[in-house]
C-alpha cells in the first residue's frame, strides 16, 4: 500500500473517495506517512466501512461528519490530531472499534460514545496537563 502514499496529499478525503471507488471496504492506510487533515467532506464516502489511518502525520481535528458514515472501525492512533472528540461518533450504531490514543485530544468523552457497546475504546487519558476525561475506556494510555 506504500505506493499510494505519494498521491495522498492534504486533501485526504478526496483521495479516500477515489480509493473507495476501487475498494468497497477500504484497506488499511496505516503507516503511509500521510500528511494533512481529515476533511469534513469525508461524509461523501458512504460506502466506507473501515477507516484505519494510524501511524501517519495527520493533524487538525476529527470532523463531526465522520459520525454520518456507517463505519465499523475508526482507528486514528499515533497522529497529531487535536481538539475534542465529536459527539456525532456516538450516532454510528455500526461502530465496534474507536481507537484514538497517541494524539493530542482533550475534553470529555461524549456520553453517547460511552453508552455504546464498543469492543475497543481507547484514547489518551487525562492527567494533570492533557488528555481526555472518560470513565468508559476499554484501555487507557
Amino acid at each position: 500500500m506504500h505506493e499510494i502514499s505519494a498521491t495522498l496529499g492534504n486533501c485526504i478525503a478526496y483521495e479516500l473517495y477515489i480509493l473507495s471507488k476501487f475498494y468497497f471496504l477500504l484497506r488499511d492506510l496505516s503507516s503511509n506517512q500521510l500528511v494533512g487533515t481529515i476533511e469534513r467532506n469525508i461524509q461523501n464516502l458512504g460506502s466506507l466501512l473501515v477507516l484505519k489511518l494510524a501511524g501517519n502525520r495527520l493533524s487538525g481535528t476529527i470532523p463531526s461528519e465522520l459520525g454520518l458514515i456507517s463505519l465499523s472501525e475508526i482507528v486514528l492512533v499515533d497522529n497529531n490530531i487535536e481538539g475534542t472528540i465529536p459527539s456525532t461518533l456516538g450516532l454510528v450504531d455500526t461502530l465496534n472499534i474507536l481507537d484514538l490514543n497517541t494524539n493530542t485530544l482533550d475534553g470529555t468523552m461524549p456520553g453517547k460514545i460511552c453508552a455504546m457497546s464498543l469492543s475497543t475504546l481507547t484514547a489518551d487519558c487525562k492527567d494533570n496537563t492533557a488528555g481526555v476525561v472518560c470513565p468508559c475506556y476499554t484501555k487507557c494510555f
